[in-house]
């Protein structure tokens, strides 16, 4: 099988770009035949990537280029810089493992490599990423990582990455949508430092985006095919093996999930429990939903369907609406066995324990001058009752930016949080330095809720420095008046 880079190359010859792109292109293809710290290195084979898929790309990368001495170039698409970095961290070196010590890698058992980590930092980031080849003919593999950022309440912010191994770098922070694979406006690259020093001496980050963006799309075109084909078979191994359809089945029953909480807007997850004539006890945890016919009161069908074809299936408790008589309720028959007694599951929803947080902030951080200003909610309270335990509630409606967001039953006990902050000023060349304006919050109260208040916060955004202004404070309105609904 030919290299897929020669794919790409045809591509480009055949793709009309601007003269300074394919300028920047073809200069690179010449200057590329060496450097002062590496011997002559070809255009081809710099931008190498096999027909092999990850596991084993990544077990020939390591092999070749070892776990240290590597460098790094980070490009950002608000300056399209596409220059060595001089904060490069070693592959591993620092990270806090989930692997055995002396390990560099995690690998099956013919040593391809299915997870390895990489320590990323700088000013930025400051984290170890667990970097997982799942599927044996992936495309990429999969990473996340806690940042140095930190939320208001302390916590470090989750970032996750899609990074896909070639034979002389690792390119980091690539994208998937829609049957499209390419790198995205943010990334890095991974390499010894011979090659991070060629690629950035003959690539601009537009040449280099031309470049590598065919052969990505090339390369996870012909994992799918690998992917899809292996998948079919062994999608049709588990459910004759899982599924219930030829099977004599004798009961079924609805196992719900041990961490379910109860609460409108929650997502409620539960089993199918087949029981067959000789005890066998077959579960849905292995899927197959698909063979039941499934009622549900008080429960919202959410489908997503992957960019690869994979579809996943879940439900959540209503939120924009009160479930009859205060319970959920799901009724599930066997799509193959019509004289097969039907399960039933019934479950009471907490209207105690629950907390309900509505929050539509203002964001800075984008070239815009206001990437997104902070939003407008109109809450509508009455008295109400829980009608299993009996105890007082208020039943609220929600509005932001005049859309319904919720409806539900809260104890009285325990009041809703809205906030509308503007927000903070953001970095020099990373959005409005200014601070945003807070939002508006109107609380509408029917007279049988004079009592009920709400924690709010319509604060103006802090600027990035005294050299800049702060976001105006919003406004809160509070009205009484009979609610219609």
């Amino acid at each position: 099988m030919k290299k897929i880079l020669f794919a790409a190359l045809t591509l480009l010859a055949g793709t009309n770009f601007v003269h300074g792109q394919f300028g920047d292109l073809k200069k690179a293809i010449k200057e590329v035949k060496g450097g002062n710290d590496a011997p002559a290195i070809s255009l081809e084979e710099l931008l190498k990537i096999g027909d092999l898929p990850q596991q084993a790309q990544a077990k020939l990368f390591f092999e070749k280029h070892g776990y240290t001495n590597m460098g790094r170039i980070s490009a950002y698409g608000h300056s399209k810089n596409f220059s060595v970095t001089s904060e490069t961290q070693p592959i591993l070196t620092g990270c806090s493992s989930v692997f055995p010590s002396d390990a560099k890698a995690e690998t099956d058992a013919s040593g391809n490599i299915i997870k390895f980590l990489f320590n990323f930092n700088s000013s930025f980031e400051q984290t170890c990423y667990p970097f997982e080849i799942i599927h044996p003919t992936g495309a990429y593999a999969y990473g996340y990582g806690k940042m140095s950022e930190k939320y208001v309440d302390g916590t470090r912010r989750v970032e996750s990455k899609l990074i896909t191994v070639f034979d002389n770098f690792i390119l980091i922070n690539t994208y998937r949508e829609n049957g499209k694979y390419g790198v995205n406006t943010d990334f890095h690259i991974v390499a010894p430092k011979a090659i991070v020093k060629q690629l950035a001496k003959n690539f601009t980050y537009e040449s280099f985006v031309a470049a590598i963006n065919p052969v990505l799309q090339t390369y996870y075109d012909q994992m799918q095919v690998l992917l899809k084909g292996g998948d079919q078979k062994v999608a049709e191994e588990k459910r004759a093996k899982f599924g219930i359809k030829g099977k004599e089945v004798v009961s079924l029953s609805i196992e719900p999930s041990s961490t379910n909480k109860v609460f409108q807007g929650q997502t409620f997850n539960f089993d199918i429990i087949a029981t067959l004539k000789d005890g066998t006890k077959l579960s849905t945890r292995q899927g197959f939903k698909d063979e039941y016919d499934i009622q549900v009161e008080g429960l919202e069908l959410v489908k997503h369907t992957d960019v690869d074809g994979t579809v996943s299936i879940w439900y959540d408790i209503a939120k924009k609406y009160i479930p009859k008589n205060d319970q959920l309720r799901i009724i599930v028959k066997s799509k193959f066995h019509p004289n097969l007694k039907a399960a039933e599951y019934t479950q009471k929803i907490d209207y105690e324990n629950c907390e309900w947080v509505f929050s539509d902030n203002g964001d800075q951080s984008s070239n815009a001058a206001y990437r997104k200003s902070a939003g407008t909610f109109r809450v509508e309270v009455k008295s109400s009752k829980d009608l299993n335990t009996g105890k007082d509630c208020f039943e609220y409606k929600v509005y932001n930016n005049n859309e319904i967001a919720a409806h539900f039953k809260q104890v009285k006990t325990k009041p809703i949080s809205v906030s509308a902050n503007g927000g903070r000023g953001a970095k020099p060349n990373f959005g409005n330095q200014n601070g945003g304006n807070g939002g508006n919050i109107t609380l509408v109260k029917d007279p049988s809720a004079k009592d009920c208040k709400i924690i709010f916060s319509v604060s103006g955004g802090q600027a990035y420095s005294a050299a800049y202004q702060n976001g105006a404070t919003g406004s809160f309105n509070e009205i009484e008046q009979k609610v219609n609904w």
